[in-house]
């Protein structure tokens, strides 16, 4: 594929833009209606389709469309990490602290040891 963007021509430019593959594009946006003058913006995702004119890209807040014509930049990247699962168990009632007290407030005495 060569893209024309005008007085540049890109032959075989990002190969790597195909449907399923996970990519962070960063790309030109109008700095007049970004909410702090920005003018530039990524989308990290998944590839949902390719075409000559756009890709578009699903991110955490959605499906975003961005025209080849405005992406200066896109790499493939991995995977997301997974989330790890908390490994410290707590149970209801039962305080986590150092003092050695079980959870319980320094002034409060243990009825059940008086």
């Amino acid at each position: 594929m060569v893209m024309n963007d005008g007085h540049r021509r890109r032959p075989g430019w990002a190969p790597f833009l195909e449907p399923g593959r996970r990519v962070v594009m960063r790309y030109a946006i109008d700095r007049t209606a970004s909410p702090h003058g920005e003018s530039m913006t990524d989308a990290l995702g998944t590839i949902l389709e390719v075409d000559e004119n756009s890709v578009e890209v699903m991110t955490k807040r959605g499906a975003v469309r961005v025209p080849r014509t405005l992406v200066v930049a896109a790499k493939p990247v991995p995977p997301p990490p997974q989330r790890r699962q908390g490994t410290v168990e707590s149970h209801p009632g039962q305080g986590h602290d150092l003092s050695g007290n079980g959870g319980k407030d320094a002034g409060q005495a243990d009825v059940a040891a008086q």
